[in-house]
């Protein structure tokens, strides 16, 4: 056979380092063929002994390629112990600490899927020596021994369980297998083995590459297709349906739940450790288990008060990051525990009744702690992306936008009835909007460098859903503190337009963008975008109507105060978002509110029925924008759309109506005649539909 072995050897360098693509070609020709071969196993694992081979580990890869699919394909005439017998020979030299570590990964594969194809034709005591031997590796102490042990382990694991390798076998061989080792008990010593190791590491100094091993390895196996599965039935468009959810069942309660404690001390010990994240995705892993692996009383409740916990001790060490959003956050320790933190909390309450959050004691006074740092985070990463530090966003707004919706919409009402919760979104609320202002600054410093970045909001426009959900939840209070900020944003306006002549001054330029935003996250939680005139919106049913009234007329004085710094300037002198913002937060109001029957004094004497000061003030400053706009578009669109709300109100008096006919007419005949040939079809219709 030496003349097999050294042909094979040198097929499998062509195949890595060929002469030519023929060459290649020939050679992977050959290799191919072998596998066809009843003794190729025996070919292979020669190769592995030859000292041609030694150090060629493309040839020895190639062997166990060759061993592995010649004992599948000739498994029957093999039997069971003979293919035992060779993976016995196989794992031993895989245990040799000198064998590379590419091969040794390979020849563990191997192992794993020789065992499984003899599986079912073992002994019962056969299948628990396989366990045994790879458990007692992992419990040596001696690190690369336990290295392999858990190694080893993780590869039966990912063979028997939902992520098995391709072996051309029916799927009920596959479900056969993984059925019998977990009800044989074997998935629990390997569970019993890699727990063990983690609770053994008390700090980070006694870390060492066994424990990160072990943490991966137990959160594959709660990944597993555990045999009692959840089943919840998920109703959709075409009916309902029945969706498994595989958790451990009542019988692991004493195996994984008292591991949370040690999981939750070792990510907070080695928090700063370069292989954190997977003691990290451990944590997520077991922050997600639902079901009926709660048995005992207030084991729920217990577990549930660890993670959160765990989630508020690692955002607080990530703080000081949030600060520093620039950083190379992708491989910052900080950046990471972040995002895990975000994902713990997002993982529970995906899984449980939001007031139960509430109702665990310490869960209630972490929350607490969370909101501040979802705060802090929004404070100071509004507008940004691309980042590790913007998903840790997402996931803690998520969060809240879930307990907001709950409490706009009445899901819940033991949630609706906890006192201190609307405090809460308020201040994440007020985080978000303070980033708004905050990011003005760095937006417009980032625009006068690059000009083709000027005023590119797609991407912060999508987070404004979740402001006003936000915004609502927080209630009276919210809009108070968003009411009081457009004022003082508004003055500080005003002193620019009386001290600069062209508003062309930074300070101008970051006060335009802060009342952009502020009047797109006041528009998003005043308004709906839709036809419901004269119905307050979702959510604001319970807010005070004199605030309600106050800051939706308030985009009505907003128009006069932009209106002025036009004044005698130039157009552009004035940002055109900012003008085309107020003009959409004014038709918003008007489709919002105009023409409703309110019980309180103030929203009727701006928006009801008889009501229409509101509308003729929009009517004029529209049409005086777009006599000033040269037909640029971007503004007169806007312009006509407000218009057109305007003139469309339902119930509009006939005193109004004439009045406003009397505004319009003249500016069509006018403005119509001298551009009918350059407008933009989008304004014409809309100025048409108006007329």
């Amino acid at each position: 056979m030496q003349a097999e072995v050294q042909q094979f050897v040198a097929a499998a360098t062509a195949v890595q380092m060929p002469q030519s693509a023929e060459h290649r070609q020939q050679a992977t020709e050959f290799l191919q063929g072998l596998r066809r071969h009843a003794q190729g196993h025996l070919l292979g694992f020669a190769v592995l002994d030859s000292e041609a081979a030694a150090g060629n580990f493309s040839a020895q890869v190639q062997a166990l390629q060759l061993a592995r699919d010649c004992i599948l394909s000739n498994y029957t005439a093999l039997g069971c112990d003979q293919v035992n017998q060779l993976a016995q020979k196989l794992v031993a030299k895989a245990a040799d600490p000198d064998t590379n570590t590419v091969v040794k990964k390979q020849m563990v594969q191997v192992v794993s899927v020789s065992i499984k194809r003899s599986w079912l034709d073992m002994q019962d005591d056969h299948r628990g020596q396989w366990i045994a031997y790879y458990t007692t590796l992992a419990s040596t102490g001696e690190e690369k021994a336990s290295t392999f042990g858990i190694a080893a382990i993780k590869s039966l694991i990912e063979e028997f369980g939902p992520l098995r390798s391709a072996m051309t076998m029916p799927e009920n061989f596959h479900d056969k297998c993984m059925t019998t080792f977990e009800q044989g008990g074997h998935l629990r010593s390997c569970w019993n083995v890699a727990a063990a190791i983690i609770q053994s590491c008390t700090s980070c100094s006694s870390a060492t590459r066994v424990v990160f091993e072990s943490a991966d390895l137990l959160r594959s196996i709660l990944a597993w297709r555990f045999t009692t599965p959840e089943i919840r039935v998920m109703q959709r468009s075409s009916g309902s349906e029945e969706i498994k959810f595989f958790y451990p069942g009542a019988n692991w309660a004493d195996t994984v739940l008292p591991l949370m404690p040690a999981v939750c001390n070792i990510c907070l010990e080695c928090k700063e450790h370069p292989k954190a994240w997977a003691l990290f995705n451990l944590a997520v892993a077991m922050a997600g288990i639902r079901g009926k692996i709660f048995t005992a009383a207030g084991s729920q409740q217990h577990h549930i008060a660890l993670v959160y916990s765990l989630a508020s001790q690692l955002l607080l060490y990530s703080t000081q990051y949030f600060a520093q959003p620039s950083m190379d956050d992708d491989s910052s320790s900080m950046g990471v525990a972040a995002y895990t933190a975000a994902e713990l909390c997002l993982r529970v309450s995906e899984r449980v009744k939001l007031s139960m959050l509430f109702s665990v004691q310490p869960v209630h006074a972490t929350l607490e702690r969370l909101v501040s740092a979802t705060s802090s985070l929004a404070n100071c990463c509004f507008g940004a992306q691309g980042s590790l530090v913007c998903e840790t966003l997402d996931f803690m707004v998520n969060l809240w936008v879930e307990i907001g919706t709950s409490i706009i919409e009445g899901e819940d009402s033991e949630l609706a009835s906890i006192s201190n919760l609307t405090p809460m979104m308020c201040q994440v609320f007020q985080g978000y909007m303070q980033g708004a202002i905050n990011r003005s600054a760095i937006l417009v410093a980032e625009w006068n460098e690059d000009k083709e970045a000027h005023e590119d909001h797609t991407f912060v426009d999508e987070q404004l859903n979740w402001i006003a959900v936000l915004g609502r939840a927080g209630g009276e209070l919210a809009l108070k503190m968003l009411y009081s900020s457009i004022v003082a944003n508004t003055s500080r306006f005003e002193e620019c337009v009386r001290s600069s002549p062209d508003l062309s001054s930074l300070e101008a330029q970051v006060i335009q963008e802060q009342m952009y935003w502020l009047v797109k996250i006041a528009l998003n939680v005043v308004t709906d975008d839709d036809e419901c005139c004269g119905e307050l919106p979702t959510g604001l049913s319970n807010v005070n109507g004199d605030t309600l009234s106050t800051i939706c007329t308030c985009a009505f004085s907003m128009g006069q105060t932009v209106a002025n710094a036009v004044g005698a300037r130039s157009l552009h002198a004035v940002s055109p978002t900012l003008l085309t913002a107020v003009a959409d937060f004014q038709r918003r109001v008007i489709i919002t509110y105009a023409g409703g029957s309110y019980s309180i004094a103030s929203l009727q004497a701006s928006f009801g029925e008889t009501a229409c000061q509101n509308e003729i003030s929009a009517a004029e400053w529209s049409i005086s924008l777009a006599k000033v706009c040269n037909g640029d578009q971007e503004i007169c669109v806007p312009a006509m759309k407000l218009l057109e709300a305007c003139l469309s109100r339902a119930k509009l008096p006939a005193e109004a109506l004439e009045r406003l006919c009397g505004i319009v007419q003249p500016f069509w005949l006018e403005w119509t005649s001298q551009q009918i040939f350059t407008i933009d079809g989008r304004v014409l219709r809309s100025l048409a539909r108006a007329v």
